[in-house]
């Protein structure tokens, strides 16, 4: 049972919980928002709607991790670190996402940032 606030009347007691309640709806609706314009600004990759079905080969290589970050194979560090940040941001384990999924996703920017450290 909620304790009553002091020195507060039933209906102004019940006018504060209402008005908290409005805002984490606000939050939410805001939340989702954002969420959305973020997915409207992924690249293709191997984890959006047009994935690649092929599977995964047991040695990852440069096209595969491109294919997974939605980026050219010969892409620079700044936009393999974008792609990354943008894709976690949507896949991350803390948000009860697959586990599997963000190993593939750090797997594949380690092995296009290496190739970038290669090409300097």
């Amino acid at each position: 049972m909620a304790e009553r606030l002091e020195g507060a009347t039933g209906g102004e007691t019940l006018g504060k919980y209402l008005n908290v309640f409005e805002q984490l709806r606000r939050q939410r609706k805001v939340k989702k928002h954002m969420e959305r314009q973020v997915k409207q600004s992924l690249p293709k990759s191997a984890f959006s709607d047009g994935y690649h079905r092929g599977g995964f080969e047991p040695k990852m290589t440069k096209q595969e991790a491109a294919l997974i970050l939605g980026v050219s194979p010969t892409a620079n560090k700044g936009k393999i670190r974008v792609a990354h940040q943008r894709i976690m941001l949507l896949h991350h384990p803390g948000k009860g996402r697959s586990f599997y999924r963000a190993a593939k996703i750090n797997k594949a920017n380690d092995v296009l940032e290496g190739q970038a450290k290669k090409m300097k």
